[in-house]
């Protein structure tokens, strides 16, 4: 088990690896109470403003939303290694840059070749290709504001958004509710 520990809240900026069987945790990534924006191995990265955690499917690497004080990308850490590098929007790409002002939730496609991010304050939809390092947006103010629970296989995403569960088809770009009602939180099983 992975803990995300972003230096907003606790001044540590470190990802935490937890042993299940003994219940030991140990910083893995990061280095308590040093907070920064520094590729690196293991304690010798270091870490700010992270949102959220990714694992991928083989448990090979992760990504991170990183919305530090001196610029928002993607953190990559190789799992085996603990080495930590950085996607950054960069002006040239098809990434939104002056405008990405808040990265958040994240996904990574069951074959680790790209992630889907939404941007949290503008309703955007970012993917990001692993081999290339290039963002691009997939569509602006299609998911009608700020979600949590991003999931993606390529054609379709699904996400929580003001108690609903919604599903975004990526070739239409038309969102579908499929469970829930608008600001109506509860408990009811249903069809």
């Amino acid at each position: 088990v992975y803990i995300n520990n972003p230096s907003s809240d606790t001044g540590e900026g470190v990802i935490k690896m937890l042993n299940t069987s003994t219940g030991s945790v140990k910083i893995i990534v990061g280095y308590a109470g040093t907070a920064g924006e520094i590729d690196g191995i293991g304690t010798n990265a270091r870490l700010d403003g992270l949102r959220g955690f990714a694992l991928s499917s083989d448990d090979s690497f992760a990504l991170v939303p990183h919305a530090g004080a001196t610029f928002k990308g993607i953190r990559y850490i190789n799992m085996s290694t603990f080495e930590v590098r950085t996607y950054r929007w960069t002006a040239g790409t098809t990434a939104p840059d002056s405008d990405m002002t808040y990265p958040g939730e994240i996904s990574i496609s069951p074959d680790g070749s790209f992630a889907l991010m939404d941007e949290g304050t503008s309703s955007q939809l970012v993917r990001l290709n692993l081999s290339t390092g290039i963002f691009t947006r997939i569509c602006s103010n299609c998911i009608g504001g700020s979600m949590s629970n991003i999931f993606g296989n390529g054609s379709a995403v699904l996400y929580m958004y003001r108690s609903t569960l919604r599903m975004l088809n990526l070739s239409t770009r038309v969102s579908t509710t499929l469970a829930g009602a608008l600001d109506t939180a509860g408990t009811v099983d249903g069809v």
